[in-house]
This record gives C-alpha cells, structure tokens and sequence, in this order.
C-alpha cells in the first residue's frame, strides 16, 4: 500500500518536469563544473553548457560527461548575459518543445527537489515569467567572506519579489517576449532583466527553498575586492541603460560615489585642519554596517555573521566607487563594458 502513493508522486514529478531544460554557464569552473552538470544530468532533462573561453578543462569534462558543448567566439565580449543568451537559443534550436529553461551557474549544484518544485509552481501559475529560489554556500563558516556571501544569498523575501539572482527558471515565452538578457550588463544583469520582465506585466516568486548550492571559494581580500568592484561597474552600465525609464541602479551607484569616493576625498583633504569629514564618514560607514547587520532575517544567523554581512555593505562602497569610476572611463574612451572576475 506504501508504494502506490510514491508511485503517483513520481509519475506527478516526471509530468512537471516535461517541456523544462537546463542551461549551465561557466568560466573556468573546472574544479566545480562536475558536480554542476551531473546534478543537472540527475535530472534527466535537455542540457546545453555555454563556455565563456576558459582556459582550463572545463570543456573536456562537460563533453566525457557527454554534454552539448557551446563555447563563446573569441571576437564576443564575455559576459554572463551573452552566456545565458546563447546557451537557451542553443537548447531551443535542439528541443524546440522547451518552455522552462533552468539557468544555472557552473560554481553551484542544483538541490535536490528545486527543479519539481519550481516547475510544479509554474504550471499552477501560468501568470508567473520566473521563478526563484534561495542560494546555499557550500561552505558558510570557513572564513568571513563566506559568511558574508551567505547572507547576501538569503536576502530577500519569500512570494511575489522583484529580481532574480542567476540560477532561476524563466518561462521561455516571457524570456523571449523581452529579448532575453541585454548583453551590456556584465553584472547586475538579472535584477536587470527581472525590471524588463515586470514592466512588461510579467510576475517573479520566490519559493521558500534552497535551489542551488554554491562555492564562491573566497579566501583573499584581493578576491572581495574585486567582486565589490565588479557590483559597482555593473551596477552603473545597469544605470546608465535604464536612466530614462525605470532609473534602475541610479541611487545604489549615487550611494557609491558619495561615501565610497568623495566622501573619502574631502575626509582626505581636509585632514590637516578637521577632523570633522573624518568623523562624518565613519558615522555613516558605523550606521550602514549596523542597519546592514540588522536586516538579516536568517534565524540562523550568529553574531559573527551578522558583523560579516554588515561590515561587507558598508566597506563595499569603495571598491564599487572604483567600479563605477572604471566604467566611466571606459565609456569616455568608447570602450564596451568588459567582464570582472574575482577568481
């Protein structure tokens, strides 16, 4: 009598899967990418894994574990978005049936149960354009860093939300109606495309699950301050693509170049007389790193957590003032938005 129901809970789970497809993206990831792809081949569902000119193995070990192998032309300018892009025109062009297609970066591993879960919620509403859960660090207590990441993956709450963060499902119709992911986002680019999704009607939840595990592998603060400085360039070109509609990003990278620059300038400068810009900036740099502390809804959170998270946002504004110096320059110069990395 036990295995009639399971039997139906399988058959239920195999039907909601029909018509989904997974998209996985990586650079270099050839320490993580096994683990990614097999927990997407787990699932029995059409794969397409997009490789953005790696220079390590991760092409031979996505084609031994015989997966469909796209890589990215040396002429593109790189970008998760152009990845994503590419890698779901790829996987309709070889199951046109497809009409959920699973994004999923090559550092992360997909939790067991996401995929039914997330496909069982788009088919009991046709409404929705995406769906969402939460990510897991692989590793939350190794160093502050992690513990940081950690926090930043569960910010946010559970139902209808805003944005997405890059391991999402999105209803084929709704991704293609927008165009997909602009390519001028080199980071950023979700929240980016989650704002095109909304203001064309389309609905995004978050269930109240893991989806992935990821493994930001962070040990230095050379890596942070990278990241840092990649949020604030992207956040920027994101500015810079919305200022006319939605003004997207436009008072995240103001916040920036007042507190993570100009502030820091005038504190610099003044310094022979006053200390009073001093003492302004580190009031504010005290405040955002506490109200930041404080917004943790994760019950799991510890104290050390909390300081991690909160100390990350705050000091966070310099290296994005930098990034979005950096982006500035290189829009005077012409140049097109060119892809950060912290690994």
């Amino acid at each position: 009598m036990t295995s009639r129901p399971s039997a139906s809970r399988a058959g239920s789970a195999i039907d909601d899967l029909v018509g989904c497809g997974i998209v996985v993206i990586g650079r270099n990831e050839a320490g993580r990418l096994r683990a990614c792809l097999r927990s997407a081949l787990g699932s029995g569902l059409p794969l397409v894994y997009v490789d953005s000119r790696s220079s390590d193995r991760s092409v031979s070990i996505a084609r031994a574990l015989g997966v469909q192998v796209v890589e990215l032309g040396a002429n593109e300018a790189l970008s998760a978005a152009l990845a994503r892009n590419v890698g779901a025109g790829a996987l309709v062009a070889a199951h046109p049936h497809v009409e959920l297609v699973q994004f999923v970066d090559g550092d992360c591993v997909l939790a067991d149960g996401w995929l039914v879960s997330a496909c069982a919620r788009m088919r009991e509403r046709p409404e929705l354009a995406a769906v969402c859960g939460y990510r897991h660090e692989q590793r939350p207590r190794r160093n502050l860093f992690h513990r940081a990441v950690e926090q930043e993956w569960r910010m946010g709450s559970v139902g209808v939300v805003d944005d997405f963060a890059g391991d999402v499902l999105v209803r084929r119709c709704w991704f293609e109606s927008v165009g997909g992911y602009d390519t001028r986002a080199v980071a950023g680019e979700d929240t980016e495309l989650s704002s095109r999704l909304r203001a064309a009607g389309g609905r995004i939840e978050r269930l109240d699950t893991v989806a992935t595990v990821h493994d930001i592998d962070m040990v230095a603060p050379a890596q942070w301050w990278a990241r840092a400085r990649r949020g604030g360039y992207g956040a920027a070109a994101v500015a810079t693509l919305h200022r006319s509609t939605d003004r997207l990003f436009a008072d995240q990278v103001g916040r920036m170049v007042l507190w993570g620059l100009v502030a820091p300038l005038v504190a610099l400068v003044a310094w022979p007389w006053t200390r009073v810009p001093l003492l302004v900036l580190a009031g504010r740099w005290g405040t955002s790193t506490w109200r930041a502390a404080r917004s943790i809804s994760n019950r799991a959170a510890d104290p050390v957590d909390r300081l991690a998270w909160g100390l990350s946002c705050s000091c966070a504004a310099v290296p994005g003032a930098f990034g979005v110096l950096h982006f500035v320059i290189d829009r005077v110069r012409g140049r097109r938005p060119r892809l950060i990395e912290y690994r």
